[in-house]
């Protein structure tokens, strides 16, 4: 394995420090267990994670009937927990209806989700997240519901070196020479790339960035250049006044 190989497979197998703590729990859905309400992190068409206290207990394999409040509306539900450790519960649904289902996909379009990015922080002077992307010099972080987010790596004239664009655990990334790829995080959080692009993840995300970046900004020119092997990206330097 030449170099170049070797810096792309350790990038891929590395913990990201831009997940968990730069999300914020979702504004318009809460989950209620016996009575208890507990804050959603991210919600999807098959489950959700949530997150608890010390003093609460949750057990892979368990199956719960459950109520999730979702834009003002109660959906009473089945799920079972996938996963538990730390303060993080993962959750499949069970016997969701068609009208919950609905719902959901009306909350979860691209362009609703878009709309709640907001520039959350600098990230240039965190040498571990340069480090992260060979030939960056700026690291910028733009954030939104459901652990939505858009993470950003910028050479020294603010030419795109690395853009990752995340959602309900998936995720896409664009390395300069590398072109795109789709993933998703794992439970320990860490970043995992598929071994084909997955089409229909990358579309999603596509459509979510257009959604983003509107067309006065040129997104769609941006969104083509993206998806081109060897595009060299510069970012809208109009960007900050979208999103203010």
């Amino acid at each position: 394995m030449d170099d170049s190989s070797s810096s792309a497979a350790a990038r891929a197998q590395a913990r990201y420090p831009v997940t968990g703590s730069y999300f914020s729990p979702l504004s318009q859905a809460k989950l209620f267990v016996a009575g208890q309400s507990f804050e959603i992190l991210n919600i999807s068409l098959g489950g959700l994670a949530f997150c608890v206290t010390e003093n609460q207990t949750f057990q892979s394999g368990q199956s719960l009937d459950v109520s999730v409040s979702l834009m003002d509306r109660d959906w009473p539900v089945r799920i079972d927990v996938r996963d538990a450790r730390g303060f993080r519960v993962s959750v499949a649904f069970l016997n969701k209806s068609e009208a919950f289902a609905e719902a959901l996909r009306e909350f979860l379009e691209p362009k609703r989700l878009a709309s709640t990015l907001a520039f959350r922080l600098d990230l240039s002077s965190n040498p571990e997240v340069l480090q992260l992307q060979p030939g960056a010099q700026l690291a910028e972080v733009y954030t939104g519901e459901n652990e939505s987010g858009v993470f950003v790596w910028l050479g020294a004239e603010r030419q795109v070196v690395s853009m990752l664009v995340t959602a309900e655990g998936l995720l896409i990334r664009w390395d300069v020479g590398q072109g795109l790829r789709t993933g998703h995080w794992s439970l320990d959080r860490d970043l995992v790339l598929d071994s084909d692009l997955q089409m229909g993840v990358a579309q999603w995300f596509f459509d979510f960035l257009l959604a983003w970046l509107g067309p006065r900004l040129g997104g769609q020119a941006f969104v083509a250049e993206l998806a081109h092997e060897k595009s060299n990206l510069r970012f809208p330097s109009s960007l900050e006044a979208l999103l203010s």
